[in-house]
């Protein structure tokens, strides 16, 4: 039978998810949990709103009740398809905005960390244009965005702040970017993508800014730089705050991107000494970072991409 078949699959990957001593048995079924994992902190809050006392295995009995009232799924089980079934048991609630659903529900800092100590990594993965950027969420931060916006001049920025802070009021920031289709432009590259973001830094903080280089190598085989940059008192805090990033930039097929992490501290009336191992201790914490194609077709939360060496 089509819907014994799906229970089964359930069971088997939920009995996986709780006993977690029994992980190291199946590499296929670690996949599908991965997948589910996935699927549901990058969804929550968009395709459905779940409460926050809600946990994996009542999604799980939700889409179980789903499929039993299509039977045209048989033994399929496709992102749309759990999406949907979620949707119906969980929706959200018209007035509710994306981020305010996802921060007190399933995709919260406390939620995922539960995952991690389950021994899955968190990742998220967006697509930017000609292709999708893929890295891990470090503990602590949000997994909404506090700010996504497509930008004049063919660029996409995406920030996330540590759980509890606001895109004005922050201490750590992560943010992604990317600028369309300036691969082929034989003037830019990436120290130079970075050198003119280092050169926003110094103008607005000409007696406190520092700069150091940092080697990283390339990403998913794409060339890269990456720098560490620093005001000692920031502008945009009026001089309440220090500033200072590390930004790393990656030439991708077509288009360019960045991944940043920034922080505010003490202001400083001096350049600050910049702490190279710190800074490479924090990027490590996004680490896998690849760019992956986009597959026509393809919806969150991006299998190919998701199992991609």
């Amino acid at each position: 039978m089509a819907t014994n078949t799906v229970q089964k699959k359930f069971i088997f990957m939920f009995t996986f998810l709780y006993l977690t001593h029994l992980l190291s048995f199946a590499e296929d079924a670690n996949k599908e949990m991965q997948w589910f994992v996935n699927l549901v902190t990058q969804n929550q809050g968009k395709a459905f709103c779940a409460q926050p006392t809600t946990t994996v295995k009542d999604l799980a009995n939700a889409w179980l009740k789903y499929a039993q009232k299509h039977p045209e799924f048989h033994d399929s089980m496709n992102s749309d398809q759990v999406l949907q079934g979620l949707a119906e048991t969980y929706p959200c609630p018209k007035n509710a905005s994306p981020i305010e659903s996802q921060n007190g529900g399933l995709s919260s800092a406390k939620n995922i960390d539960a995952y991690r100590q389950k021994g899955f990594s968190v990742k998220t993965i967006t697509p930017i244009y000609s292709q999708l950027l893929e890295m891990s969420l470090p503990a602590g931060f949000q997994a909404s965005a506090v700010y996504e916006a497509n930008l004049p001049g063919q660029r996409y920025m995406k920030e996330t702040v540590l759980e509890g802070e606001s895109e004005k009021e922050w201490t750590q920031m992560i943010t992604i970017t990317g600028v369309k289709d300036q691969a082929s432009n034989l003037n830019l590259t990436p120290q130079k993508f970075v050198e003119n973001i280092a050169g926003g830094y110094k103008k607005a903080c000409p007696d406190t800014f520092s700069v150091v280089g940092v080697p990283v190598g390339k990403i998913s085989d794409f060339e890269t730089f990456s720098a560490i940059v620093s005001c000692g008192m920031s502008p945009l805090t009026v001089g309440k705050t220090s500033e200072s990033a590390m930004i790393m930039a990656i030439k991708g097929q077509h288009d360019y991107y960045t991944v940043q992490w920034a922080e505010r501290a003490t202001p400083s009336k001096l350049p600050i000494p910049i702490d190279t191992a710190k800074w490479i201790a924090n990027f490590k914490k996004l680490i896998p970072i690849k760019l992956c194609p986009i597959v026509p077709g393809e919806s969150a939360p991006y299998p190919s991409c998701v199992d991609a060496k």
